[in-house]
């Protein structure tokens, strides 16, 4: 039956009954005579007509909403979705600088007794073993970044050892020396002038062509060995040099074409010295922090009110966070180390941080590009093509980004989701051969976090919508005491979902005193329903329908293209309704 047809059956009774009552009682007065007439209205249904519901229908993305619709295995999915790229700041290693070092010099003379030597006659004599000389200086300061060094490479460096006749006058050019031992630093990797003991620092020197009563002996160094070394060690303060040089031994012969009587003494000085030089690699151990190494906040205030209410618990199934990330320092083979946090932030509510379950994850040293994906599951990965086959690192706190712990007050969704590359650094590891004095490039990369939105288990998503003008023009006059919503309800989200409704009157305030009892749709599935509500329902203009959505142990995603279909819809009602004849 109609409501309008309701109405006028009314009017119709109360004019029957006023014609009768008038015909019998004349003209008697009628006003203590109560002229209402209460007709019982017993199943009045009214059929509403309804599409099916998409999820796209009700779930509206802004054009450049952080929520996307992502395609995987051809099916398309709701998805947090933001990409960007990120970089630290370049490091700059100098050189270490040794300007003037000084190695001191030595003396011995030979006593000849003035002896007569013929004519083509070679004089040999035995060199004295010197008085060591002491040495002692070092480099500036080593760039903090260095740890720890067992040997460097340096450049420029010459050692040279000038060996003088001194004492004979115009004879001197007529001396030549063998088999001299000289003592030199220990551990210098070198090309030199006979053999040279890095061990010990002994330079023998089969023969050494004189000019003039001068020669020279020559090293080049290319680097510093100071393992087992007491000469050269590292400081706090640099690299410092120390030790003894000095003349340990050899022979100096006396020829001359003509007979030649030799002064009572001759001496022989030697003049060791090096060249200023840099060292310009160190092998040892290497580590320093990674600066400006920062990732930009992603902004949530564009989710769409299905997910923002402020009772949504939102637990992902498996989030994903990609990150493709360079290695300035794989021709070094050295590692970088960083842990990543992920803080989800409400303007009206505390943060929330979760970590890496490891804590940390490395980027090795054998490959300049590396990928990665943090995610709870290695099970059902979205990868995006640029990111290749990235290594799998577990983050089951990525999980509860878009919620709040468990015992925690809902809070609806996030405002912002931060991301923090914890620690960032070089850790500290062996180097060969780590070049100095120049300016490594910063770490950087690119990032891209997928979030399909389904919900792990125990998840809840709360959701209610107003339907208003039920009833169309309905009076005040029609009492309702109980009210059914019935349908066929066809679940195609993948989660269950429990259905209630609340009446609500014309300003769109919830009544109070009507019971409700609900119903659940499980997931995936087609059931009947029927939502009864019970009580004094006066003044009704509408219902708000309220959707309790459960994940079960299954995370699938929420899809644009999954639906809420309600078949043979319509509001059965029952009550009174109470017609006034005494009214014009």
């Amino acid at each position: 039956m109609k409501i309008d047809a309701l109405k006028t059956a009314g009017l119709l009774a109360a004019s029957a009954f006023s014609l009768l009552v008038a015909g019998c009682m004349g003209e008697y007065d009628l006003n203590d005579i109560d002229t209402t007439v209460e007709i019982k209205v017993n199943d009045l249904v009214v059929p509403v007509n309804l599409e099916a519901i998409a999820l796209d229908s009700f779930i509206e993305l802004e054009e450049n909403s952080t929520i996307k619709v992502v395609e995987y295995n051809g099916s398309r999915y709701y998805a947090i979705t933001e990409s960007g790229s990120f970089g630290s700041d370049p490091v700059r290693i100098d050189a270490v600088r040794v300007s003037n070092p000084e190695m001191g010099s030595s003396s011995v003379s030979i006593s000849t007794g003035s002896a007569t030597v013929p004519a083509g006659i070679e004089l040999t004599l035995p060199l004295p073993e010197s008085d060591p000389t002491t040495f002692n200086f070092s480099t500036g300061a080593v760039d903090d970044k260095v740890k720890d060094i067992t040997m460097v490479g340096v450049s420029g460096l010459e050692l040279t050892v000038d060996f003088t006749v001194t004492g004979a006058n115009a004879l001197a050019d007529k001396f030549s020396v063998s088999d001299l031992v000289l003592q030199v630093p220990q551990g210098l990797v070198c090309t030199a002038d006979g053999s040279y003991n890095p061990s010990t620092g002994r330079w023998e020197i089969p023969s050494l062509q004189m000019s003039g009563g001068h020669g020279t002996i020559r090293m080049n160094v290319t680097g510093l060995d100071l393992k087992d070394n007491g000469n050269i060690r590292f400081t706090s303060s640099g690299i410092v040099f120390e030790g003894e040089t000095a003349l340990l031994g050899g022979n100096v012969t006396f020829r001359s074409d003509a007979a030649a009587t030799l002064p009572a003494y001759v001496g022989f000085d030697l003049d060791f010295a090096m060249t200023p030089f840099s060292v310009t690699s160190v092998s040892g151990r290497v580590g320093y922090q990674i600066e400006g190494l920062d990732i930009a906040p992603v902004d949530l205030g564009d989710i769409p009110d299905f997910f923002a209410g402020g009772d949504c618990n939102v637990v992902l199934g498996n989030p994903q966070l990609y990150l493709l990330a360079s290695n300035p320092l794989a021709q070094d083979n050295i590692n970088f180390s960083t842990g990543l946090t992920v803080t989800a932030s409400r303007n009206s509510a505390p943060d929330y941080s979760y970590s890496l379950d490891n804590g940390e994850f490395t980027l090795g040293g054998s490959s300049p590009v590396q990928s990665f994906v943090f995610a709870p599951s290695d099970d059902g990965l979205y990868v995006p093509e640029a990111f290749g086959t990235p290594e799998f690192v577990r983050f089951s706190g990525l999980s509860y980004i878009l919620g709040v712990p468990q015992g925690s007050e809902p809070a609806g969704f996030p405002d912002r989701l931060s991301f923090s590359l914890d620690n960032p650094r070089i850790p500290i590891q062996d180097v060969n051969g780590f070049a100095l004095g120049r300016t490594i490039d910063g770490v950087s990369g690119q990032y891209e976090l997928v979030a399909p939105l389904c919900l792990g288990d125990g998840a809840v998503i709360s959701y209610s919508d107003d339907v208003t003008g039920l009833l169309g023009d309905l009076d005040d006059d029609l009492n309702i005491t109980g009210a059914a919503i019935i349908a066929k309800v066809a679940n195609g989200c993948p989660v269950s979902i429990e259905l209630s409704a609340i009446a609500i009157d014309a300003s769109g305030n919830e009544m109070t005193g009507i019971d409700v009892e609900g119903c659940t749709v499980a997931a995936a599935s087609e059931s009947d329903i029927a939502i009864e509500l019970s009580g004094d329902i006066r003044n009704l203009d509408g219902l708000r329908f309220k959707a309790v959505m459960r994940a079960g142990k299954d995370a699938v995603p929420f899809s644009p293209d999954q639906t809420i279909e309600f078949k043979d819809l319509r509001i059965r009602i029952g009550g009174n309704y109470v017609v006034d004849f005494n009214e014009d």
